[in-house]
């Protein structure tokens, strides 16, 4: 019995302290853990929200976002490489405060891990 209420008591924690994809969590840069685009989120509100993507060639050609959406405790990220028309969706995923996964569909599909620029 003590095992058990020891089990949902840290079950409980861990639920208490689960972090919740928003604004105010992916704001910061967010740096990729091989080779990718590296990501930063600005401003909290619909209003303010900005995304930069930048590639990792040496010109660190900026992507174009062509839209996104929280839903649930996802969020979803369109973009374009217009140079040669890449396109692809990533859908994030935190790991933990520092650590999101991205899930890239496209004509070259990936998953990448990111790590929180400190």
């Amino acid at each position: 019995m003590k095992n058990l209420l020891l089990a949902i008591t840290l079950c409980i924690g861990f639920f208490s302290n689960a972090q919740k994809m928003s604004m105010s969590f992916l704001e910061g840069t967010w740096v990729p853990q091989s080779l990718c685009s590296e990501l930063t989120f600005s401003g909290t509100s619909s209003s303010s929200f900005r995304i930069e993507m930048i590639a990792p060639n040496e010109e660190r050609t900026p992507l174009k976002i062509l839209g996104y959406q929280f839903d649930k405790n996802n969020f979803y990220l369109e973009s374009v490489y217009e140079r040669n028309d890449f396109q692809c969706i990533g859908k994030f995923t935190i790991l933990d405060k520092n650590t999101i996964s991205v899930d890239y569909v496209s004509d070259a599909p990936a998953t990448v891990i990111y790590k929180r620029k400190q």
